[in-house]
């Protein structure tokens, strides 16, 4: 049933996406996805709590 597929399944499960005509996971792997920008914004994120507490 579909419940059984959206509730018990992982990241792991799913092979290959595709939004709008676009893959966007394809046999496993992310594709045409950039992740530096993504990374540096996180670490500024984190950087940010560090020091709004304090550590």
């Amino acid at each position: 049933a579909v419940s059984t597929v959206v509730m018990q399944t992982s990241l792991a499960n799913i092979d290959s996406v595709m939004v709008a005509g676009q893959w966007k996971k394809r046999h496993g792997q992310l594709v045409n996805v950039d992740l530096a920008p993504k990374v540096a914004a996180l670490r500024a994120s984190g950087q940010q709590i560090v020091a709004a507490l304090g550590l």
